[in-house]
Protein backbone atom coordinates (compact mmCIF):
# COMPACT_ATOMS: atom_id res chain seq x y z
CA UNK A 1 0.00 0.00 0.00
CA UNK A 2 0.93 3.43 -0.54
CA UNK A 3 0.98 6.14 2.05
CA UNK A 4 -0.76 9.36 1.21
CA UNK A 5 1.93 11.66 2.25
CA UNK A 6 0.11 15.41 3.54
CA UNK A 7 0.72 18.06 0.75
CA UNK A 8 2.46 21.16 2.28
CA UNK A 9 -1.36 23.29 2.77
CA UNK A 10 -2.04 20.19 4.77
CA UNK A 11 1.13 20.05 6.44
CA UNK A 12 0.70 23.79 7.45
CA UNK A 13 -2.60 23.63 8.32
CA UNK A 14 -1.86 20.79 11.13
CA UNK A 15 0.84 22.72 12.29
CA UNK A 16 -1.69 25.77 12.99
CA UNK A 17 -4.10 23.22 14.67
CA UNK A 18 -1.60 21.78 16.62
CA UNK A 19 -0.41 25.29 18.05
CA UNK A 20 -3.81 26.55 18.49
CA UNK A 21 -4.97 23.66 20.92
CA UNK A 22 -1.67 24.33 23.15
CA UNK A 23 -2.88 28.03 23.52
CA UNK A 24 -6.75 26.62 24.32
CA UNK A 25 -5.29 24.06 26.21
CA UNK A 26 -2.46 26.78 28.45
CA UNK A 27 -5.59 29.16 28.50
CA UNK A 28 -7.77 26.47 30.23
CA UNK A 29 -4.95 25.38 32.37
CA UNK A 30 -4.66 29.13 33.51
CA UNK A 31 -7.83 29.66 33.83
CA UNK A 32 -7.75 26.41 36.12
CA UNK A 33 -5.14 27.47 38.16
CA UNK A 34 -6.73 30.89 38.46
CA UNK A 35 -9.62 30.13 39.91
CA UNK A 36 -8.29 27.63 42.36
CA UNK A 37 -5.84 30.19 43.70
CA UNK A 38 -8.46 32.18 44.33
CA UNK A 39 -10.58 29.87 45.79
CA UNK A 40 -7.77 29.27 48.56
CA UNK A 41 -7.05 32.76 49.42
CA UNK A 42 -10.60 32.93 49.76
CA UNK A 43 -11.39 30.49 51.94
CA UNK A 44 -14.50 28.58 52.89
CA UNK A 45 -17.53 29.50 51.15
CA UNK A 46 -20.93 29.34 52.96
CA UNK A 47 -24.22 28.54 50.64
CA UNK A 48 -26.55 31.64 52.08
CA UNK A 49 -30.09 30.50 52.68
CA UNK A 50 -32.67 31.12 50.23
CA UNK A 51 -33.12 34.86 49.88
CA UNK A 52 -36.75 35.75 50.68
CA UNK A 53 -36.33 38.54 52.66
CA UNK A 54 -36.96 37.19 56.05
CA UNK A 55 -32.64 37.16 56.91
CA UNK A 56 -32.33 40.75 55.51
CA UNK A 57 -34.15 41.61 58.55
CA UNK A 58 -32.61 39.27 61.20
CA UNK A 59 -28.64 39.76 62.27
CA UNK A 60 -26.95 38.92 65.26
CA UNK A 61 -24.90 41.76 67.84
CA UNK A 62 -21.67 41.19 69.76
CA UNK A 63 -22.07 43.95 72.31
CA UNK A 64 -20.51 42.47 75.09
CA UNK A 65 -18.44 45.44 76.02
CA UNK A 66 -20.56 48.80 76.55
CA UNK A 67 -17.63 50.95 76.41
CA UNK A 68 -16.42 49.30 73.97
CA UNK A 69 -17.04 49.03 69.57
CA UNK A 70 -20.05 46.60 68.97
CA UNK A 71 -20.19 45.02 65.91
CA UNK A 72 -23.72 43.84 64.30
CA UNK A 73 -23.35 40.58 61.45
CA UNK A 74 -25.95 40.29 59.19
CA UNK A 75 -26.42 38.70 55.53
CA UNK A 76 -28.84 42.17 54.51
CA UNK A 77 -27.79 43.13 51.49
CA UNK A 78 -28.43 46.85 52.94
CA UNK A 79 -26.97 46.38 56.05
CA UNK A 80 -26.94 50.63 57.35
CA UNK A 81 -29.96 51.87 58.98
CA UNK A 82 -31.63 51.86 62.00
CA UNK A 83 -32.57 48.60 63.85
CA UNK A 84 -34.13 47.39 67.03
CA UNK A 85 -32.38 44.62 69.37
CA UNK A 86 -33.01 41.87 71.72
CA UNK A 87 -30.79 40.31 74.20
CA UNK A 88 -30.00 36.60 74.75
CA UNK A 89 -30.94 34.48 76.49
CA UNK A 90 -34.40 36.26 76.60
CA UNK A 91 -37.84 34.82 78.53
CA UNK A 92 -39.76 38.05 77.45
CA UNK A 93 -41.63 37.61 74.59
CA UNK A 94 -42.22 41.55 73.82
CA UNK A 95 -38.79 43.18 75.17
CA UNK A 96 -37.39 45.07 71.51
CA UNK A 97 -34.92 47.19 72.27
CA UNK A 98 -34.71 50.74 70.40
CA UNK A 99 -32.40 51.42 68.96
CA UNK A 100 -28.92 50.88 67.44
CA UNK A 101 -27.22 52.03 64.00
CA UNK A 102 -25.01 50.23 61.44
CA UNK A 103 -21.92 51.80 60.99
CA UNK A 104 -18.63 51.15 59.04
CA UNK A 105 -17.18 47.39 58.42
CA UNK A 106 -15.27 46.62 61.35
CA UNK A 107 -13.40 43.70 63.00
CA UNK A 108 -15.68 40.73 65.20
CA UNK A 109 -14.54 37.73 66.96
CA UNK A 110 -17.95 36.32 65.61
CA UNK A 111 -17.27 33.14 63.30
CA UNK A 112 -19.69 31.74 61.15
CA UNK A 113 -19.90 28.03 61.25
CA UNK A 114 -20.55 25.10 58.45
CA UNK A 115 -20.54 21.99 59.35
CA UNK A 116 -16.98 21.55 60.28
CA UNK A 117 -16.05 24.72 58.59
CA UNK A 118 -15.36 28.01 60.15
CA UNK A 119 -15.39 31.38 58.63
CA UNK A 120 -14.82 34.85 59.98
CA UNK A 121 -17.91 37.02 59.07
CA UNK A 122 -18.16 40.26 57.93
CA UNK A 123 -19.26 43.02 60.40
CA UNK A 124 -20.62 46.53 60.68
CA UNK A 125 -19.98 49.02 63.70
CA UNK A 126 -23.15 49.17 65.84
CA UNK A 127 -23.45 52.41 67.80
CA UNK A 128 -26.86 52.57 70.24
CA UNK A 129 -28.82 55.61 71.01
CA UNK A 130 -28.90 55.80 74.21
CA UNK A 131 -25.39 54.49 75.29
CA UNK A 132 -25.88 50.47 76.77
CA UNK A 133 -25.44 50.39 80.43
CA UNK A 134 -24.87 46.72 80.38
CA UNK A 135 -23.70 44.51 77.46
CA UNK A 136 -24.89 41.77 75.62
CA UNK A 137 -24.89 39.17 72.70
CA UNK A 138 -28.37 39.43 71.19
CA UNK A 139 -29.96 39.71 67.91
CA UNK A 140 -30.51 43.32 65.44
CA UNK A 141 -34.19 43.17 63.98
CA UNK A 142 -36.46 45.33 61.95
CA UNK A 143 -39.71 45.25 60.57
CA UNK A 144 -43.00 45.47 62.81
CA UNK A 145 -42.32 41.66 64.33
CA UNK A 146 -43.70 39.57 67.27
CA UNK A 147 -42.05 37.55 69.22
CA UNK A 148 -42.52 33.84 70.81
CA UNK A 149 -40.68 32.12 73.21
CA UNK A 150 -41.15 28.84 72.61
CA UNK A 151 -38.52 27.48 74.95
CA UNK A 152 -35.30 28.30 77.08
CA UNK A 153 -33.93 27.97 73.43
CA UNK A 154 -35.79 28.70 71.32
CA UNK A 155 -37.48 31.85 69.93
CA UNK A 156 -40.25 32.27 66.85
CA UNK A 157 -40.00 35.95 65.14
CA UNK A 158 -43.11 36.47 63.01
CA UNK A 159 -44.00 38.97 60.30
CA UNK A 160 -47.48 40.15 59.39
CA UNK A 161 -46.85 38.56 56.40
CA UNK A 162 -47.41 34.60 58.23
CA UNK A 163 -44.77 33.12 55.77
CA UNK A 164 -42.46 35.74 57.19
CA UNK A 165 -41.43 33.59 60.18
CA UNK A 166 -37.75 33.03 61.48
CA UNK A 167 -36.44 30.65 63.97
CA UNK A 168 -33.91 31.31 66.60
CA UNK A 169 -32.05 28.96 68.60
CA UNK A 170 -29.37 29.34 70.94
CA UNK A 171 -27.28 27.78 73.21
CA UNK A 172 -24.26 27.18 75.25
CA UNK A 173 -20.77 25.46 74.91
CA UNK A 174 -17.87 25.34 76.84
CA UNK A 175 -15.99 27.28 75.01
CA UNK A 176 -18.76 29.80 73.81
CA UNK A 177 -22.52 30.55 72.76
CA UNK A 178 -24.35 29.48 69.20
CA UNK A 179 -26.99 31.07 67.40
CA UNK A 180 -29.09 29.99 64.67
CA UNK A 181 -31.36 31.39 62.05
CA UNK A 182 -33.56 29.70 60.41
CA UNK A 183 -37.01 30.06 58.20
CA UNK A 184 -39.81 29.00 60.23
CA UNK A 185 -40.71 26.62 57.66
CA UNK A 186 -38.75 23.62 58.11
CA UNK A 187 -39.62 22.25 55.17
CA UNK A 188 -37.96 25.09 53.27
CA UNK A 189 -35.77 26.25 55.90
CA UNK A 190 -31.99 24.82 54.23
CA UNK A 191 -29.52 24.96 55.83
CA UNK A 192 -29.50 27.59 58.70
CA UNK A 193 -27.12 30.54 59.23
CA UNK A 194 -24.75 29.21 62.38
CA UNK A 195 -22.98 32.22 64.66
CA UNK A 196 -20.66 31.26 67.14
CA UNK A 197 -19.29 33.89 70.30
CA UNK A 198 -16.12 32.61 71.38
CA UNK A 199 -16.59 33.78 75.45
CA UNK A 200 -13.68 33.60 76.68
CA UNK A 201 -14.56 32.59 79.80
CA UNK A 202 -15.88 29.34 82.03
CA UNK A 203 -19.89 28.93 81.43
CA UNK A 204 -22.04 25.83 82.27
CA UNK A 205 -22.76 24.42 78.48
CA UNK A 206 -26.42 23.80 78.34
CA UNK A 207 -26.09 22.81 74.53
CA UNK A 208 -27.54 19.17 73.86
CA UNK A 209 -25.60 16.86 71.75
CA UNK A 210 -29.26 16.93 69.15
CA UNK A 211 -29.10 20.51 69.48
CA UNK A 212 -25.74 20.77 67.53
CA UNK A 213 -26.46 18.04 65.50
CA UNK A 214 -29.65 19.03 64.05
CA UNK A 215 -29.10 22.99 64.26
CA UNK A 216 -25.51 22.72 63.32
CA UNK A 217 -25.08 20.34 60.89
CA UNK A 218 -23.21 17.78 62.52
CA UNK A 219 -21.00 20.59 64.32
CA UNK A 220 -19.45 20.02 67.78
CA UNK A 221 -17.68 22.99 68.64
Amino acid sequence: MHSVQPTACESCLRIHLIGLMMVIDCSLWRALVTALVAVCLAGPVFAAPVKDGVFDRVGVLDARRPDGLASLVTSARTPSGTWRFVRLPTVSATRIECCVEAGGPTESSVLQLSGDEVAPTVAQGAIFEPVLKQGFIGLAVRGDLRIRVVSAHRLVLSWPNRERRLQVDHCLSAEGMHVWLRRGDRRLAGRPLHYYFPLGVDVTPNCSSSMLADGAGGSRR
